[in-house]
């Protein structure tokens, strides 16, 4: 991300001066145009038209010559001025290459996909998310050249929720509605508030097609008598206000925020948190969360491997692909389970390996506790990273 930044900061420098210089060069080239344009008058004006005698001196001798070094001029300006943009676009092709890594064989790991059943878990997780795109066809396609089978009924659900999304982006919520009646008792078991924001839209596409008939309007209001949250109750008084400006129109009017592009994004987005809940399936597909955080730990994994090789130790990297040597920071939204890495032992903690806390509050893995314990001779064991010593048995523990 710091890498597009840096490459978008200097294009933009780029294309600044690229504009700045465009509008100078236009000026001047104009300006000198109509210049020569005024001497090429001036001479023909004074050309024998009809005689065979010689051109004459004349005192606009002078302004000839001064238009035709204006020109040359404004020529040199112009070539100057490109010379010094081209510099510009050879430097952002230098950050781009500063940047951007081309080479990852490095750090690619090809032995993760061997065999038969890592591929197939890979072409499924392509295929969930082709069908949560609706590109059905796509899917069932791969599906036929991976030689694999799918169960229809993991794509048909998919193929209802990409049919509400598109009439939500059409601003229509009839299907969406239809389908929280359909799963109104496991929403509610969810506190969900996806049913009131649909109706919510639907009241305010009611005030802004039909503002000529409040009765429709009003009747349409009754169904957020269901609602008896105390936020909802606020909203609703609210969006009743905002039937005072229905001659009006709510965008003259302080409820102009109704009528925002962002409220129908932002229920799109409910709906398909929903819809994914009760589906057993995360918001976003497997691939695309993949793809996500490999773009997070790419850069710090070049970084990391730019250090190792300065150093002369570029090998521990090549002979432990099949673990991170670097915690790779990850977002609150993909953290999916609780983990520990015992920091003495680099291993992740299990049933049989589990987080031990010393007295002190430092943590490190029951396996890294017994090798300190069966290390010293005394009853006591040293914190590794602090002064502090206790018993082995005191060490408590966590569960995560």
């Amino acid at each position: 991300m710091e890498g597009c930044i840096t490459v978008e900061s200097e294009l933009s420098r780029i294309i600044s001066k690229f504009e700045t210089q465009k509008k100078i060069n236009e000026r001047n080239v104009d300006e000198s145009i109509q210049i020569l344009e005024n001497a090429k008058a001036e001479l023909l004006a004074r050309s024998p038209m009809d005689t065979d005698e010689p051109v004459r001196a004349t005192p606009n001798t002078a302004f000839i010559r001064q238009a035709t070094k204006n020109a040359k001029d404004v020529a040199g300006k112009v070539s100057t001025s490109h010379r010094e943009l081209h510099a510009g676009v050879s430097r952002l092709g230098k950050v781009i290459d500063k940047n951007f890594t081309a080479d990852f064989n490095a750090i690619n790991c090809p032995e993760a996909l061997l065999g038969k059943e890592k591929l197939d878990h890979l072409s499924q997780a392509i295929v969930e998310y082709l069908f949560r795109q609706g590109l059905l066809d796509v899917g069932n396609k791969l599906l036929e050249e991976a030689h694999m089978q799918m169960d229809e009924t993991k794509a048909r659900p998919f193929v209802e929720l990409n049919a509400i999304l598109v009439s939500l982006s059409e601003h229509n919520v009839a299907p969406a509605l239809q389908w929280t009646m359909e799963h109104r008792e496991q929403l509610e078991q969810r506190h969900s508030v996806l049913e009131y924001k649909l109706h919510r839209l639907q009241f305010i596409e009611l005030i802004r097609r039909f503002p000529h008939d409040p009765r429709a309007i009003l009747e349409y209001s009754r169904h957020f008598q269901r609602f008896r949250c105390n936020d909802q109750i606020k909203d609703v008084q609210r969006l009743m206000g905002s039937l005072l400006f229905l001659n009006q129109g709510l965008e003259k009017s302080p409820y102009r925020d109704l009528i925002s592009q962002d409220l129908w994004l932002d229920v799109s987005e409910t709906f398909t948190k929903e819809a994914c809940a009760l589906l057993g399936l995360s918001m976003e597909s497997p691939l695309t969360v993949c793809v996500k955080m490999g773009c997070r730990a790419i850069p710090m994994l070049l970084g990391i491997r730019h250090a190792m090789l300065n150093h002369q130790v570029g090998d521990i990297l090549n002979n432990s692909r099949q673990e991170l040597p670097i915690e790779v920071d990850v977002v609150p939204d993909y953290l999916y389970h609780s983990r520990f890495t015992c920091p003495i032992l680099r291993q992740q903690s299990s049933e049989k390996n589990p987080p031990m806390r010393l007295n002190c509050g430092h943590v490190i893995s029951k396996d890294a506790l017994m090798r300190l314990s069966n290390s010293t001779k005394s009853t006591k064991i040293k914190c590794p990273y602090c002064p502090s010593e206790q018993s082995a048995t005191d060490a408590k523990r966590i569960h995560l």
